[in-house]
C-alpha cells in the first residue's frame, strides 16, 4: 500500500476509536445528569463500560495501522473515512440532547441512535480481520450482547413508545447485515473459505506479525490433478462437490493461524503463519495424504509447491514472492507426474 492509503487507514481506525470513546462518555453522563440517585444510573454505567472494554481493542489496531501493517480491508478507503467523520459529527450533536432528555424513553432513543452510528460497517470489517492477529480477542461478540442489554432494559422497564421496538429491529438486522456483507465480499460463495482478496486481507495482517516477531512464513499452492476430467466424465455439478470436499479437507489440516483461500478455479492456498521452516515437507505431505484418502465424492489428487522464507522488508512484495516460487514448485510437482510435494527456500 502507498504512504497515502496507510495515512487513511490509520484515521479510520482513529475515528472509530473516538466514536467508541464518545459514546463511553455518553452513557456515563446519562447516568450522572439523567438518572443520578435512581437504580436507572447503574444500567447506564454499566453500558457505559461495556464500551470502554473496547479501548484496548483499538489501541492494538491503531498500532497495527502505525506500522503500516492493515491491509487494504476498503475497497474506497477515502470514502470510508468521509463517512466515518460525518457519523462523529452527528454523535456530538447527540451529546448537545443530552440535557434535554426528561424520560426514560428519550434515552433509550438517543441511546439507540447512537447504536445506529457505532454499527458502521467499518467496525464490523475491523473485527473480522483482527480476529487471527489478536486470538479473537475482539469486540465483535461483545457487541452483540451490548445490544441485546439495552433490548432487555427497554422491555423490562415497560416503556411505551412504539418506536422503540422498532428500532429494536434496525439494530438487529444491521448487525447481521454487516456480518454478511463483510463475509460475502471476502469469502467463495462454493467452498465457504477466503476467496483471493479475503486471503491476502488476512494473511498479510500474519505475515505482519510473522515480520516483527521474526517467525519463518510458508505459503502452499494445492492443485487439483486432472479437474477437467472429473467435470467432463461426471459434471460440474460433481466438480463443485468436490472443489467442497477437499477445501473441508484443507481447512481441517491447518491451525487456526493458518489460512486458506481458493486461488484459482481448482487451485488452493495455504499461508502458514509462525512455523519451522523444517516441518513444511511435512506438512504438505499431511494434506496431500488427507485429500487423496479423504471421503471425496470421486478419487481426487494435489500437487502442492511450497515455499517458506523470513518475512524481512516490504511485507506484501515479499508475501507475493513466496507466492511465485510455490507456484514454481508447484509446476515441478505437476511435471514429475503429480500427486507429489515440491518444496524449496
Amino acid at each position: 500500500m502507498t504512504e497515502k492509503t496507510d495515512s487513511v487507514l490509520l484515521e479510520i481506525v482513529n475515528l472509530c476509536a473516538t466514536l467508541d470513546q464518545r459514546a463511553c462518555g455518553i452513557y456515563s453522563r446519562i447516568a450522572d445528569e439523567v438518572f443520578a440517585g435512581t437504580q436507572g444510573a447503574e444500567f447506564w454505567r454499566s453500558v457505559s463500560q461495556d464500551e470502554a472494554k473496547h479501548f484496548n481493542f483499538w489501541e492494538r489496531v491503531q498500532e497495527f495501522a502505525k506500522e503500516g501493517a492493515l491491509p487494504a480491508i476498503f475497497s474506497n478507503p477515502f470514502e470510508v473515512r468521509d463517512d466515518l467523520q460525518s457519523v462523529l459529527s452527528r454523535v456530538y450533536r447527540l451529546e448537545e440532547r443530552i440535557k434535554d432528555i426528561k424520560t426514560l424513553s428519550q434515552a433509550i432513543m438517543l441511546a439507540y441512535t447512537l447504536e445506529l452510528h457505532l454499527l458502521h460497517p467499518a467496525f464490523e470489517t475491523f473485527f473480522h480481520f483482527m480476529k487471527g492477529p489478536l486470538n479473537d480477542e475482539t469486540p465483535e461478540k461483545e457487541y452483540a450482547s451490548h445490544l441485546e442489554k439495552f433490548f432487555h432494559y427497554a422491555k423490562h422497564s415497560d416503556i411505551a413508545a412504539p418506536e422503540v421496538e422498532i428500532f429494536e429491529g434496525i439494530l438487529d438486522r444491521l448487525l447481521k447485515m454487516n456480518k454478511e456483507l463483510v463475509i460475502y465480499s471476502q469469502v467463495d460463495p462454493l467452498t465457504a473459505i477466503f476467496n483471493r482478496r479475503g486471503f491476502f486481507n488476512t494473511a498479510g495482517i500474519l505475515a505482519m506479525l510473522a515480520k516483527r516477531n521474526e517467525s519463518a512464513v510458508g505459503v502452499m499452492l494445492v492443485d487439483l490433478d486432472h479437474f477437467k476430467q472429473i467435470n467432463d466424465r461426471h459434471g460440474h455439478q460433481t466438480g463443485d462437490e468436490v472443489l467442497k470436499s477437499v477445501a473441508s479437507i484443507l481447512q481441517s489440516n491447518i491451525r487456526h493461524s493458518d489460512v486458506l483461500g481458493r486461488y484459482g478455479g481448482e487451485e488452493f492456498i495455504i499461508f502458514l503463519s509462525s512455523m519451522d521452516p523444517e516441518k513444511i515437507r511435512e506438512i504438505g505431505e499431511k494434506v496431500r495424504k488427507s485429500v487423496e484418502t479423504g471421503n471425496n465424492p470421486v478419487p481426487i489428487t494435489v500437487s502442492i509447491g511450497c515455499s517458506r522464507g523470513y518475512i524481512q522488508g516490504n511485507v506484501i512484495e515479499e508475501l507475493e514472492t513466496l507466492i511465485r516460487r510455490a507456484d514454481e514448485y508447484l509446476y515441478q510437482s505437476k511435471n514429475a507426474g503429480r500427486n507429489r510435494v515440491t518444496c524449496g527456500h
